[in-house]
């Protein structure tokens, strides 16, 4: 599964089209986001569990903490759902 709006709004709990544009913003970011920390690009087909939740979790962070937070208030959750497509270089 890959994340869509309507995943998102589910998640959140919205039934307004009004944030669509803005959520699709945020998915891309979680997404882009996690591709970052993990060090491959982000999957957009067969999407493992784990990084879809990621992508929920961070895309509501992102939509609650419109520019309020630093990148180091990051959900430890998320971070924990990353660790299994984590790259490590050496």
């Amino acid at each position: 599964m890959s994340v869509t709006v309507s995943d998102l709004k589910s998640h959140l709990n919205l039934d307004t089209v009004e944030d669509d544009a803005l959520l699709s913003r945020k998915i891309a970011a979680a997404k882009a986001w996690i591709a970052s920390y993990t060090g491959t690009p982000f999957p957009e087909t067969d999407t493992p569990a784990d990084l879809d939740e990621a992508v929920l979790q961070l895309a509501t962070h992102f939509y609650e903490h419109r520019g309020d937070e630093a990148e180091a208030d990051i959900p430890a959750t998320v971070r924990s759902l990353c660790a299994g497509s984590y790259v490590f270089a050496f």
